[in-house]
């Protein structure tokens, strides 16, 4: 007998597999980094379509199967008009969470920063510096969170200690230089 496991999760990216299949890369709040295949979902009525756009935040059913991650449902919590800047700023850092993050295991801290940036972006207008900013204190948290930010650096104590927020951003003002030179120090200890 087959367990389904049902749970919210990121789509992070898909490719089409077969006829009217996607492979999907999932990122879930109880499985951590799951890649799945959902068969027919390309065909026009398909009802899981709909749930599985690159980017959004679903509720997920899924099946082990002997080889693979099956799909069973797929169902969008999106309900948001993002601007494009900040559908790009989102895109960019799931794709860091896809390369970074290996094999399945249940990462909630890291899901629960994911949860928060969507719903932080979802809620609030940026300006273009703003976007900069919060992209430069959400790639240290990330990669902190991961473990490719050694030490207890001066920029990044005073960022733990406040949430990642709109007002949080005023702190990043003048230290912009020094973060970018941790977040390029983290990715290149990442080796990618």
């Amino acid at each position: 007998m087959y367990r389904i496991y049902t749970t919210d999760a990121f789509v992070l990216s898909s490719q089409p597999a077969a006829e009217a299949s996607l492979k999907v890369s999932l990122f879930t709040e109880e499985l951590g980094l799951v890649r799945a295949h959902a068969q027919g979902v390309r065909l026009v009525g398909s009802k899981l379509r709909s749930g599985l756009q690159t980017l959004h935040r679903s509720n997920v059913s899924l099946v082990r199967g002997r080889e693979f991650w099956r799909l069973t449902s797929a169902m969008s919590y999106e309900q948001s008009d993002w601007k494009f800047e900040q559908r790009t700023l989102f895109a960019r850092l799931l794709a860091l969470v896809e390369r970074l993050v290996h094999g399945e295991e249940q990462d909630g801290e890291l899901y629960g920063i994911l949860v928060h940036l969507h719903a932080l972006l979802a809620r609030e207008s940026f300006t273009a510096d703003e976007l900069r900013q919060l992209e430069l204190l959400a790639l240290l948290q990330i990669l902190d969170h991961l473990g490719y930010v050694g030490g207890e650096q001066q920029p990044l104590s005073l960022f733990k200690a406040n949430p990642l927020e709109k007002q949080t951003l005023a702190l990043v003002t003048g230290k912009e230089g020094e973060l970018l030179s941790m977040v390029n120090a983290s990715l290149h200890a990442t080796q990618l």
